[in-house]
Protein backbone atom coordinates (compact mmCIF):
# COMPACT_ATOMS: atom_id res chain seq x y z
CA UNK A 1 0.00 0.00 0.00
CA UNK A 2 1.57 3.60 -0.94
CA UNK A 3 1.34 6.53 1.14
CA UNK A 4 2.52 9.51 -0.17
CA UNK A 5 4.68 12.59 1.86
CA UNK A 6 3.55 14.13 5.03
CA UNK A 7 2.46 17.13 2.33
CA UNK A 8 0.06 15.06 0.07
CA UNK A 9 -2.41 12.17 0.56
CA UNK A 10 -2.25 9.48 -1.54
CA UNK A 11 -5.22 7.65 -2.99
CA UNK A 12 -6.50 5.72 -5.94
CA UNK A 13 -2.53 4.13 -5.72
CA UNK A 14 -3.04 1.41 -3.37
CA UNK A 15 -1.41 -2.46 -4.50
CA UNK A 16 -3.50 -4.54 -2.95
CA UNK A 17 -1.29 -7.17 -1.01
CA UNK A 18 -4.32 -9.06 0.22
CA UNK A 19 -7.61 -8.88 -1.65
CA UNK A 20 -9.38 -10.14 0.96
CA UNK A 21 -8.63 -7.15 3.50
CA UNK A 22 -12.13 -6.92 4.26
CA UNK A 23 -12.14 -3.43 5.85
CA UNK A 24 -10.87 -1.56 2.96
CA UNK A 25 -13.37 -3.36 1.04
CA UNK A 26 -16.01 -2.25 3.38
CA UNK A 27 -14.71 1.45 4.08
CA UNK A 28 -14.41 1.74 -0.34
CA UNK A 29 -18.07 0.55 -0.21
CA UNK A 30 -19.08 3.16 2.87
CA UNK A 31 -17.43 5.85 0.54
CA UNK A 32 -19.55 4.74 -2.84
CA UNK A 33 -22.90 3.93 -0.70
CA UNK A 34 -23.08 7.41 1.36
CA UNK A 35 -22.72 9.08 -1.76
CA UNK A 36 -26.01 7.70 -2.92
CA UNK A 37 -28.68 8.29 -0.28
CA UNK A 38 -31.45 7.11 -2.36
CA UNK A 39 -30.58 3.68 -2.02
CA UNK A 40 -31.57 2.81 1.05
CA UNK A 41 -34.37 0.69 3.16
CA UNK A 42 -37.47 2.07 4.30
CA UNK A 43 -37.07 1.69 8.25
CA UNK A 44 -36.50 4.51 10.47
CA UNK A 45 -37.82 6.36 8.03
CA UNK A 46 -34.97 5.80 5.29
CA UNK A 47 -32.24 3.65 6.37
CA UNK A 48 -29.13 4.30 3.99
CA UNK A 49 -27.28 1.16 2.95
CA UNK A 50 -24.09 2.41 3.88
CA UNK A 51 -25.31 2.13 7.21
CA UNK A 52 -25.13 -0.94 7.42
CA UNK A 53 -22.09 -1.61 6.38
CA UNK A 54 -20.26 1.01 8.88
CA UNK A 55 -22.24 -1.29 11.23
CA UNK A 56 -20.57 -3.65 9.99
CA UNK A 57 -17.10 -1.83 10.74
CA UNK A 58 -18.14 -1.03 14.10
CA UNK A 59 -19.12 -4.68 15.38
CA UNK A 60 -15.69 -5.41 13.95
CA UNK A 61 -13.82 -3.37 15.81
CA UNK A 62 -15.86 -3.76 18.93
CA UNK A 63 -14.61 -7.33 18.46
CA UNK A 64 -10.87 -5.84 19.20
CA UNK A 65 -11.39 -4.48 22.57
CA UNK A 66 -9.40 -1.54 21.64
CA UNK A 67 -10.65 2.03 22.79
CA UNK A 68 -7.99 4.74 22.11
CA UNK A 69 -10.02 7.92 21.43
CA UNK A 70 -7.40 10.98 20.99
CA UNK A 71 -8.44 14.19 22.42
CA UNK A 72 -8.83 15.82 19.21
CA UNK A 73 -12.12 13.61 19.01
CA UNK A 74 -13.51 15.17 22.37
CA UNK A 75 -15.54 17.81 20.91
CA UNK A 76 -17.23 15.83 18.30
CA UNK A 77 -18.07 13.21 21.43
CA UNK A 78 -19.74 16.15 22.88
CA UNK A 79 -21.87 16.96 20.38
CA UNK A 80 -23.34 13.61 19.18
CA UNK A 81 -23.76 13.68 23.52
CA UNK A 82 -25.84 17.22 22.99
CA UNK A 83 -28.15 15.28 20.80
CA UNK A 84 -29.48 13.27 23.01
CA UNK A 85 -30.02 16.61 25.53
CA UNK A 86 -31.80 18.18 22.57
CA UNK A 87 -33.56 15.21 21.91
CA UNK A 88 -34.70 15.30 26.10
CA UNK A 89 -35.65 19.19 25.41
CA UNK A 90 -38.07 18.19 22.28
CA UNK A 91 -39.49 15.52 24.70
CA UNK A 92 -40.80 18.56 26.18
CA UNK A 93 -41.35 21.09 23.47
CA UNK A 94 -42.15 19.67 20.38
CA UNK A 95 -45.44 17.24 19.26
CA UNK A 96 -45.01 13.61 19.51
CA UNK A 97 -44.69 13.19 15.70
CA UNK A 98 -41.87 15.92 15.20
CA UNK A 99 -39.94 14.19 18.84
CA UNK A 100 -40.29 10.71 17.40
CA UNK A 101 -38.80 11.94 13.73
CA UNK A 102 -35.99 13.45 16.01
CA UNK A 103 -35.41 10.19 17.79
CA UNK A 104 -34.78 8.73 14.78
CA UNK A 105 -32.58 11.26 13.54
CA UNK A 106 -30.38 11.44 17.03
CA UNK A 107 -30.31 6.99 17.04
CA UNK A 108 -28.99 7.03 13.14
CA UNK A 109 -26.42 9.79 13.59
CA UNK A 110 -25.39 9.60 17.21
CA UNK A 111 -25.36 6.60 18.24
CA UNK A 112 -23.63 4.75 15.09
CA UNK A 113 -21.37 7.53 14.73
CA UNK A 114 -20.26 7.65 18.57
CA UNK A 115 -19.15 4.31 18.37
CA UNK A 116 -17.37 4.69 15.17
CA UNK A 117 -15.56 7.91 17.26
CA UNK A 118 -14.61 5.92 20.07
CA UNK A 119 -13.58 1.99 18.45
CA UNK A 120 -11.58 3.86 15.46
CA UNK A 121 -8.40 4.77 16.83
CA UNK A 122 -5.69 6.73 14.86
CA UNK A 123 -3.57 3.93 13.40
CA UNK A 124 -6.76 2.08 11.76
CA UNK A 125 -7.72 5.66 10.71
CA UNK A 126 -4.74 6.25 8.67
CA UNK A 127 -4.71 2.75 7.22
CA UNK A 128 -7.66 2.50 5.93
CA UNK A 129 -9.80 6.31 5.09
CA UNK A 130 -7.70 6.73 2.23
CA UNK A 131 -10.00 4.03 0.54
CA UNK A 132 -13.43 5.63 1.68
CA UNK A 133 -12.00 8.51 -0.36
CA UNK A 134 -11.39 5.85 -3.15
CA UNK A 135 -15.05 4.92 -2.60
CA UNK A 136 -16.45 8.70 -3.15
CA UNK A 137 -14.06 8.83 -6.85
CA UNK A 138 -15.96 5.75 -8.12
CA UNK A 139 -19.17 7.05 -6.66
CA UNK A 140 -18.31 10.56 -8.91
CA UNK A 141 -17.78 7.90 -11.98
CA UNK A 142 -21.15 6.25 -11.37
CA UNK A 143 -23.44 9.20 -10.41
CA UNK A 144 -22.20 10.82 -13.71
CA UNK A 145 -23.26 7.86 -16.23
CA UNK A 146 -26.31 8.40 -13.91
CA UNK A 147 -26.61 11.88 -14.65
CA UNK A 148 -26.21 11.61 -18.37
CA UNK A 149 -28.64 8.42 -18.42
CA UNK A 150 -31.08 10.64 -16.86
CA UNK A 151 -30.92 13.29 -19.09
CA UNK A 152 -30.96 11.29 -22.65
CA UNK A 153 -33.99 8.94 -21.21
CA UNK A 154 -35.38 12.37 -20.41
CA UNK A 155 -35.25 14.15 -23.64
CA UNK A 156 -35.52 10.96 -25.93
CA UNK A 157 -38.92 9.32 -24.03
CA UNK A 158 -39.97 11.34 -21.41
CA UNK A 159 -39.02 9.08 -18.72
CA UNK A 160 -38.06 9.53 -15.69
CA UNK A 161 -35.13 7.46 -14.17
CA UNK A 162 -35.20 7.49 -10.60
CA UNK A 163 -39.12 7.87 -10.62
CA UNK A 164 -38.98 4.56 -12.86
CA UNK A 165 -36.39 2.55 -11.26
CA UNK A 166 -36.68 3.66 -7.64
CA UNK A 167 -40.37 5.33 -6.97
CA UNK A 168 -39.38 9.05 -6.55
CA UNK A 169 -41.04 12.30 -7.93
CA UNK A 170 -38.71 14.39 -9.53
CA UNK A 171 -38.84 17.61 -10.38
CA UNK A 172 -39.54 19.47 -13.53
CA UNK A 173 -38.24 22.93 -14.19
CA UNK A 174 -36.83 25.12 -17.02
CA UNK A 175 -40.08 24.64 -19.25
CA UNK A 176 -39.88 21.14 -19.21
CA UNK A 177 -36.30 19.90 -18.26
CA UNK A 178 -35.84 17.06 -15.43
CA UNK A 179 -34.06 17.93 -12.88
CA UNK A 180 -30.41 15.60 -12.86
CA UNK A 181 -29.60 14.24 -9.16
CA UNK A 182 -28.12 11.05 -9.82
CA UNK A 183 -28.17 8.68 -7.56
CA UNK A 184 -27.59 11.60 -4.93
CA UNK A 185 -31.31 12.56 -4.09
CA UNK A 186 -30.39 16.00 -3.97
CA UNK A 187 -28.63 18.26 -6.73
CA UNK A 188 -26.34 19.44 -3.91
CA UNK A 189 -25.37 16.47 -2.73
CA UNK A 190 -24.53 15.81 -6.03
CA UNK A 191 -22.55 18.73 -6.02
CA UNK A 192 -21.04 18.27 -2.66
CA UNK A 193 -20.19 14.40 -4.17
CA UNK A 194 -18.33 15.58 -7.71
CA UNK A 195 -16.61 18.61 -5.59
CA UNK A 196 -14.92 16.12 -3.45
CA UNK A 197 -13.93 13.98 -6.27
CA UNK A 198 -12.80 16.78 -8.08
CA UNK A 199 -10.38 18.00 -5.24
CA UNK A 200 -8.99 13.77 -4.49
CA UNK A 201 -8.47 13.04 -7.99
CA UNK A 202 -5.88 15.45 -10.59
CA UNK A 203 -6.45 13.60 -14.21
CA UNK A 204 -7.81 16.82 -15.99
CA UNK A 205 -10.42 14.20 -18.04
CA UNK A 206 -11.79 13.43 -14.78
CA UNK A 207 -12.10 17.02 -13.66
CA UNK A 208 -13.99 17.76 -16.81
CA UNK A 209 -16.16 15.17 -15.79
CA UNK A 210 -16.82 16.63 -12.39
CA UNK A 211 -17.35 20.42 -13.78
CA UNK A 212 -19.67 18.81 -16.66
CA UNK A 213 -21.35 16.94 -13.90
CA UNK A 214 -22.24 19.81 -11.78
CA UNK A 215 -23.22 22.13 -14.79
CA UNK A 216 -25.54 19.80 -15.68
CA UNK A 217 -26.97 19.72 -12.26
CA UNK A 218 -27.97 23.18 -12.68
CA UNK A 219 -26.78 23.67 -8.77
CA UNK A 220 -25.62 27.08 -7.26
CA UNK A 221 -24.41 25.25 -4.52
CA UNK A 222 -22.05 23.18 -6.68
CA UNK A 223 -20.99 26.41 -8.92
CA UNK A 224 -19.74 28.14 -5.06
CA UNK A 225 -18.44 24.86 -4.50
CA UNK A 226 -16.32 24.16 -7.30
CA UNK A 227 -14.94 27.65 -7.00
CA UNK A 228 -13.45 26.51 -3.57
CA UNK A 229 -12.03 23.81 -4.77
CA UNK A 230 -10.38 26.23 -7.75
CA UNK A 231 -9.46 28.19 -5.45
CA UNK A 232 -7.49 25.78 -3.43
CA UNK A 233 -5.26 24.65 -5.86
CA UNK A 234 -3.88 27.97 -5.81
CA UNK A 235 -3.83 28.72 -1.40
CA UNK A 236 -1.10 28.42 0.25
CA UNK A 237 2.58 29.07 -0.10
CA UNK A 238 3.87 27.54 -3.44
CA UNK A 239 6.90 26.82 -5.10
CA UNK A 240 7.12 28.06 -8.75
CA UNK A 241 7.10 24.51 -9.93
CA UNK A 242 4.48 23.83 -8.56
CA UNK A 243 2.29 26.73 -9.44
CA UNK A 244 3.14 25.96 -12.74
CA UNK A 245 2.14 22.28 -12.78
CA UNK A 246 -1.12 24.12 -11.12
CA UNK A 247 -1.83 26.17 -13.86
CA UNK A 248 -1.38 23.50 -16.49
CA UNK A 249 -3.63 21.29 -15.01
CA UNK A 250 -6.10 23.92 -15.04
CA UNK A 251 -5.41 25.38 -18.33
CA UNK A 252 -6.15 22.09 -19.81
CA UNK A 253 -9.44 21.09 -17.92
CA UNK A 254 -10.30 24.96 -19.26
CA UNK A 255 -9.05 23.80 -22.83
CA UNK A 256 -10.99 20.22 -22.95
CA UNK A 257 -14.37 21.78 -21.49
CA UNK A 258 -14.23 24.38 -24.02
CA UNK A 259 -13.26 22.31 -27.07
CA UNK A 260 -15.85 19.66 -25.82
CA UNK A 261 -18.86 23.10 -26.12
CA UNK A 262 -17.69 24.17 -29.49
CA UNK A 263 -17.09 20.96 -31.41
CA UNK A 264 -21.06 19.82 -29.75
CA UNK A 265 -22.12 22.89 -30.41
CA UNK A 266 -20.99 23.35 -34.24
CA UNK A 267 -22.27 19.67 -34.39
CA UNK A 268 -25.29 20.58 -33.19
CA UNK A 269 -24.78 16.95 -30.64
CA UNK A 270 -28.19 16.69 -28.81
CA UNK A 271 -26.51 15.98 -25.04
CA UNK A 272 -24.01 19.61 -25.87
CA UNK A 273 -26.91 21.16 -26.47
CA UNK A 274 -28.69 20.31 -23.57
CA UNK A 275 -25.81 21.26 -21.57
CA UNK A 276 -25.30 24.65 -23.41
CA UNK A 277 -29.31 25.35 -22.30
CA UNK A 278 -28.96 24.24 -18.68
CA UNK A 279 -25.57 25.95 -18.48
CA UNK A 280 -28.15 29.13 -19.48
CA UNK A 281 -30.69 28.13 -16.96
CA UNK A 282 -27.99 27.90 -13.89
CA UNK A 283 -26.96 31.59 -14.63
CA UNK A 284 -30.79 32.13 -15.04
CA UNK A 285 -31.10 30.81 -10.96
CA UNK A 286 -27.96 32.65 -10.06
CA UNK A 287 -29.67 35.90 -11.61
CA UNK A 288 -32.93 34.63 -9.77
CA UNK A 289 -31.40 35.18 -6.31
CA UNK A 290 -31.85 38.95 -6.70
CA UNK A 291 -34.98 38.63 -8.35
CA UNK A 292 -38.39 37.65 -7.64
CA UNK A 293 -39.74 34.65 -9.59
CA UNK A 294 -42.29 31.97 -9.31
CA UNK A 295 -39.65 29.15 -10.17
CA UNK A 296 -39.63 26.96 -6.68
CA UNK A 297 -36.10 25.63 -8.91
CA UNK A 298 -34.64 29.40 -9.02
CA UNK A 299 -36.09 30.72 -6.23
CA UNK A 300 -34.71 27.92 -3.99
CA UNK A 301 -31.47 29.74 -2.65
CA UNK A 302 -33.31 32.45 -2.15
CA UNK A 303 -34.98 30.39 0.83
CA UNK A 304 -31.76 29.69 2.37
CA UNK A 305 -30.19 33.27 2.19
CA UNK A 306 -33.50 33.68 4.12
CA UNK A 307 -33.12 31.06 6.93
CA UNK A 308 -30.17 33.06 7.68
CA UNK A 309 -31.24 36.19 8.03
CA UNK A 310 -34.14 34.92 9.82
CA UNK A 311 -31.96 33.37 12.66
CA UNK A 312 -31.55 36.98 15.46
CA UNK A 313 -35.83 37.19 15.38
CA UNK A 314 -35.87 33.69 15.81
CA UNK A 315 -33.08 33.16 18.77
CA UNK A 316 -35.68 36.25 20.41
CA UNK A 317 -38.15 34.13 20.16
CA UNK A 318 -37.47 30.90 21.74
CA UNK A 319 -36.90 29.99 25.20
CA UNK A 320 -33.81 29.79 26.90
CA UNK A 321 -33.38 25.92 27.09
CA UNK A 322 -34.08 25.84 22.99
CA UNK A 323 -31.50 28.28 22.53
CA UNK A 324 -29.28 26.27 24.55
CA UNK A 325 -29.62 22.94 23.50
CA UNK A 326 -32.21 23.48 20.31
CA UNK A 327 -35.92 21.68 19.83
CA UNK A 328 -34.35 18.18 18.47
CA UNK A 329 -31.82 17.15 15.83
CA UNK A 330 -33.31 16.79 12.14
CA UNK A 331 -36.54 18.97 13.54
CA UNK A 332 -35.21 22.49 13.46
CA UNK A 333 -37.51 23.56 11.15
CA UNK A 334 -39.74 23.57 14.02
CA UNK A 335 -38.59 27.04 15.18
CA UNK A 336 -39.22 28.61 11.93
CA UNK A 337 -42.75 26.77 11.63
CA UNK A 338 -43.57 28.72 14.93
CA UNK A 339 -42.07 31.78 14.16
CA UNK A 340 -42.41 32.58 10.85
CA UNK A 341 -45.35 29.95 9.77
CA UNK A 342 -43.09 28.28 7.16
CA UNK A 343 -44.39 24.84 5.79
CA UNK A 344 -47.02 25.38 8.69
CA UNK A 345 -49.19 23.01 7.09
CA UNK A 346 -46.58 19.96 6.80
CA UNK A 347 -44.72 17.77 9.40
CA UNK A 348 -41.43 17.57 10.72
CA UNK A 349 -39.02 19.06 8.70
CA UNK A 350 -35.49 20.39 8.77
CA UNK A 351 -33.84 23.78 7.90
CA UNK A 352 -31.84 23.44 4.59
CA UNK A 353 -28.75 25.21 6.10
CA UNK A 354 -26.00 23.61 8.33
CA UNK A 355 -25.72 26.85 10.73
CA UNK A 356 -29.28 27.29 10.94
CA UNK A 357 -29.89 23.94 11.45
CA UNK A 358 -27.76 23.05 14.38
CA UNK A 359 -28.09 25.95 15.86
CA UNK A 360 -31.91 25.40 16.19
CA UNK A 361 -31.58 21.53 16.21
CA UNK A 362 -28.78 21.39 18.83
CA UNK A 363 -28.62 25.15 20.28
CA UNK A 364 -25.47 27.34 20.73
CA UNK A 365 -23.86 24.49 22.54
CA UNK A 366 -23.88 22.02 19.74
CA UNK A 367 -23.16 24.42 16.70
CA UNK A 368 -19.88 25.74 18.71
CA UNK A 369 -19.09 21.75 19.35
CA UNK A 370 -19.57 21.16 15.75
CA UNK A 371 -17.79 24.23 14.26
CA UNK A 372 -14.89 23.59 16.83
CA UNK A 373 -14.97 19.97 15.54
CA UNK A 374 -14.68 21.14 11.78
CA UNK A 375 -12.04 23.86 12.63
CA UNK A 376 -9.82 21.01 14.65
CA UNK A 377 -9.98 18.73 11.36
CA UNK A 378 -8.75 21.75 9.35
CA UNK A 379 -5.96 22.53 11.17
CA UNK A 380 -4.83 18.70 11.99
CA UNK A 381 -5.23 18.14 7.88
CA UNK A 382 -3.62 21.41 7.00
CA UNK A 383 -0.73 19.64 5.06
CA UNK A 384 -2.82 17.10 2.38
CA UNK A 385 -6.13 17.79 0.30
CA UNK A 386 -8.48 16.53 3.17
CA UNK A 387 -8.21 20.26 4.27
CA UNK A 388 -10.19 21.56 1.24
CA UNK A 389 -12.50 18.80 1.65
CA UNK A 390 -13.57 20.44 4.71
CA UNK A 391 -13.80 23.72 3.50
CA UNK A 392 -16.43 22.55 1.39
CA UNK A 393 -18.49 21.74 4.30
CA UNK A 394 -17.69 24.49 5.84
CA UNK A 395 -18.80 27.02 3.19
CA UNK A 396 -21.24 24.80 1.70
CA UNK A 397 -23.03 24.63 5.10
CA UNK A 398 -24.06 27.99 4.59
CA UNK A 399 -26.17 27.00 1.58
CA UNK A 400 -27.58 24.21 2.27
CA UNK A 401 -27.45 20.83 5.21
CA UNK A 402 -24.68 18.37 4.99
CA UNK A 403 -24.19 17.14 8.83
CA UNK A 404 -27.62 15.37 8.49
CA UNK A 405 -26.81 13.05 5.40
CA UNK A 406 -23.72 11.63 7.83
CA UNK A 407 -21.62 12.44 5.15
CA UNK A 408 -19.59 15.59 6.62
CA UNK A 409 -19.62 13.75 10.43
CA UNK A 410 -18.09 10.62 8.62
CA UNK A 411 -15.35 12.88 7.17
CA UNK A 412 -14.63 14.65 10.11
CA UNK A 413 -14.25 11.52 12.38
CA UNK A 414 -11.77 10.46 9.72
CA UNK A 415 -9.87 13.29 9.54
CA UNK A 416 -9.73 14.08 13.52
CA UNK A 417 -5.88 12.28 13.49
CA UNK A 418 -3.13 13.62 15.33
CA UNK A 419 -0.46 14.87 13.29
CA UNK A 420 2.25 13.33 15.21
CA UNK A 421 0.43 10.03 15.47
CA UNK A 422 -0.25 10.18 11.55
CA UNK A 423 3.72 10.68 10.88
CA UNK A 424 4.51 7.65 13.24
CA UNK A 425 1.89 5.32 12.09
CA UNK A 426 2.61 5.76 8.17
CA UNK A 427 6.03 4.93 9.03
CA UNK A 428 5.14 2.13 11.36
CA UNK A 429 2.91 1.01 8.01
CA UNK A 430 5.73 1.63 5.25
CA UNK A 431 8.07 -0.85 7.34
CA UNK A 432 5.64 -3.84 7.95
CA UNK A 433 4.27 -3.81 4.26
CA UNK A 434 7.95 -3.75 2.54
Amino acid sequence: MEYGAKTHLRIRNHRWNNIYDLDAILWTMVGILINMPILQINILGGFGLYNIVLIIILFKRIRKKSVRMNKAKTTLLLFFLCMFISLIVASYTVPREWFLSSLRGTMKLAVLLMGLLIFLDDTYTLRYRSFFFNGVIVAAYVDFVWIVAQSLLWNIARVSLNERIFGISMLVQNKGDLVLTGLSWERANAAILFSMAYVLCKKPIFRVMCVISVLMTSSRTGLLLLMIAFLSDFSGKLSKKKMQVILKRVIVVILLIALILIIGRTARIGVVVKLFERLDYLITRIQYIYLKTNDWGANELDFHIQYILWIPKALSSIPFLQTLFGCGTRISGWVYTTVFGRFALGGPWNIECDLAAILFGNGIVGLLLYYLSLFKAIKLNKRNELHTILYLFLIGGIVYVFYTSTLSLIVITLCLVRPKTEGMNIRRLQKSEQ
